[in-house]
């Protein structure tokens, strides 16, 4: 079963966020972004 997640940002809310949470954690974000982008 594939898993799709979207999310929506709002002003720089999300890159808050993001720079907010460890690297490890980081780079699973931007690993699934780009994985999920390219799938488009």
């Amino acid at each position: 079963m594939e898993r799709v997640r979207t999310v929506i940002a709002y002003k720089d809310y999300f890159k808050d966020f993001l720079l907010e949470q460890p690297q490890k954690v980081q780079d699973k974000i931007s690993k699934t972004y780009r994985r999920t982008k390219r799938a488009l």
